[in-house]
């Protein structure tokens, strides 16, 4: 365009075109600001060519006309190559710049009345244009029909790859991570134990500390009914509370429902890791849980594993941990256990006894043992409570305390209560029949089952109601730590074990966490006063002042007490006096198989109601 504003300047002033100083000045500013405009925006560089072609095209209009064709060959050139490579609009923009410059070339340099050359060249021109815009335009279009598919694919196959890429990150962190919380399960934990055993940089002595295996033995028992937000908190005050135990340097882990593990590098100014007072900071995780008005109780059992004495490599030390961890539970004390090779042995059995204790309930290798339950004044045999036992067949009987914890580690205490429920009922009829009429046999209720009614209270129902027991001739044992909160579903399971014609007794009470707050609204049939308390009566005076406390509010709930751990005339007598209802323990018979019990109901004479 300045090009030939400054063609039509130099012919008015009598200049020649090519030669005029005016025409090269607006040559050279226009250039000039072409590379401006590319300086500013790189994306137009794609004009450059273009801007070229078109200052070169009006050289030849000026400087070189013979007839005509040089310059119409020059502008169609110049047009089909604005159009093949810049957009439309913008070649059209330049071709119809061009296109006026070169009219205004023509009309200087050959009058249009001569031979009518002009206008011909003019048509060709606004021809040639019309129909590379056409061409261009057409191109444009079907182009983008063929290629955005494509594009629109490889976006898509992009973002895909890029999900999948954080999809695999996302996984590898959740396959490393307990579900539901943040901290790292067992294959996490152990990932991390193993760069915390690196020697550090310039040494080559292992790093050294301790391997913890911690279980809460009933914590899921006591939370299991309450509200989502409520068992969040709890466990947050939980986590809280073992990271206070465990120190600031300590490595937490979650590796099961109740089960979590920990390392704690060992303090550079002690030679011996053990002697870091466990013993006596293991108090502070034994106390509850408590969040506003919510408590729950943990009953810890602590397991530990010495670096490097125990174990170099984290597969091994966490086993040895957790063997620890297994013995304590077995011991039921909450004091620290810590590894020893004798456990690995200890451990090698319980294995073989577990795979045993698969296949001995299909084998029929277990029976109810029985203790009963003698009323107050005068003395009569009206209940009795049924306690499992396995006659092993090389081993010979094995007590409950030894292969329980073992079924409890699956899903077989399911299949052993439901048998327990099964035999209890079955004698209880007979029992009815030659005994007494309301004879009562009472069964423990393991927490695991309970949550079975909690969870699942369907199949629960169907499985008692074939059991077809007779009305009240059932009394449940449930432990105090599983009714720590009454909900509204444990108050609705309650209602339901009722209607299939079971009653209620608290187990063990006062020797876990219960909350007195509590015990009204779950309309106990029976509360059995735990054997710590009986054992000093007589002795402690403080002892019978807490026993009547109990016995007195179980009374005004409106149930009866059975005093557990009766062992001498004096417990009988002082206990009679507080008005405890039944009395059950060794002075009057251990736990004897059925045709015992039957021997020794006869020589008793238990007197009918």
């Amino acid at each position: 365009m300045l090009a030939g504003i400054s063609l039509l300047v130099t012919d008015h002033l009598g200049l020649t075109p090519i030669n005029s100083p005016v025409f090269m000045i607006g040559f050279s500013v226009g250039f000039a600001v072409l590379l401006v405009i590319v300086s500013l925006r790189l994306a137009s560089i794609r004009l450059i060519a273009p801007a070229c072609v078109t200052l070169i095209l009006f050289l030849f209009v000026g400087s070189a006309w013979v007839n005509g064709y040089l310059a119409l060959v020059s502008f169609q050139i110049g047009t089909a190559f604005f159009h093949l490579v810049a957009r439309p609009t913008p070649a059209a923009m330049i071709s119809i710049s061009t296109f006026i410059a070169m009219v205004a070339g023509i009309y200087l340099q050959h009058p249009l009345d001569e031979s009518g050359t002009a206008i011909r060249l003019i048509v060709v021109s606004f021809v040639n244009l019309v129909f590379w815009q056409l061409v261009s335009r057409f191109w444009r279009s079907w182009s983008n029909r063929v290629h955005d598919p494509g594009t629109a694919m490889s976006k898509t196959l992009l973002q895909l790859d890029n999900q999948l890429d954080e999809a695999i990150a996302q996984a590898r962190v959740a396959g490393m991570t307990y579900p539901g919380t943040d901290l790292p399960n067992r294959l996490g934990f152990q990932a991390k134990l193993a760069s915390a055993l690196e020697p550090p940089s310039g040494t080559t002595d292992s790093a050294k500390g301790l391997v913890i295996a911690i279980r809460f033995m009933t914590w899921s028992e006591a939370t299991a009914h309450r509200d989502a937000a409520i068992q969040d908190q709890l466990f947050r005050a939980l986590i809280s509370r073992l990271r206070e135990y465990l120190g600031p340097q300590a490595l937490l882990g979650k590796t099961g429902r109740d089960e979590y593990l920990a390392w704690v590098p060992a303090d550079p100014a002690k030679q011996d890791v053990t002697n870091q007072n466990w013993m006596v900071r293991s108090r502070q995780l034994e106390s509850a849980i408590t969040v506003g008005s919510a408590s729950a109780p943990t009953q810890p059992r602590v397991g530990i594993s010495c670096v490097p004495a125990d174990g170099a490599d984290p597969v091994t030390l966490v086993r040895h941990a957790e063997l620890a961890c297994a013995e304590s539970m077995r011991l039921g004390r909450p004091e620290v256990t810590l590894f020893s090779q004798g456990l690995v042995t200890k451990a090698e059995e319980r294995g073989q006894l577990a795979e045993e204790l698969v296949r001995a309930l299909d084998k029929g290798e277990f029976e109810l043992h029985y203790q009963p339950l003698v009323s107050g004044s005068p003395e009569a045999l009206r209940k009795a409570e049924a306690l499992i036992r396995w006659r092993h067949p090389q081993r010979g009987l094995i007590p409950p305390g030894v292969f329980i914890p073992l079924a409890e580690q699956t899903d077989l205490i399911i299949g052993l209560t439901d048998w327990v429920l099964r035999e209890a009922a079955r004698q209880a009829k007979i029992w009815r029949s030659r005994l007494h009429p309301a004879f009562q046999i009472s069964v423990n209720m393991p927490p695991a089952y309970l949550m079975l009614c909690v969870r699942d209270p369907v199949r629960v129902v169907d499985h008692l109601r074939s059991l077809n027991i007779g009305h009240e001739s059932i009394v449940l044992e449930i432990t105090e730590g599983v009714m720590l909160e009454v909900t509204a579903e444990l108050l609705e399971m309650i209602r339901l074990l009722r209607s299939l014609g079971f009653q209620i007794a608290l187990d063990d009470f006062g020797v876990g966490y219960s909350s007195f707050g509590q015990l009204d609204k779950l309309k106990l049939d029976y509360l059995k006063l735990d054997k710590s308390f009986v054992d000093d009566l007589g002795s402690v005076p403080e002892r019978s002042v807490i026993c009547q406390a109990i016995i007195t509010m179980a009374h005004q709930l409106g149930a009866l007490v059975v005093a557990e751990g009766v062992e001498t005339e004096a417990q009988v007598t002082e206990l009679l006096r507080m008005r405890a209802c039944y009395l059950q323990g060794y002075l009057y018979s251990r736990p004897v198989p059925v045709l015992e019990f039957e021997d020794w109901a006869t020589r008793q004479q238990a007197a009918p109601a």
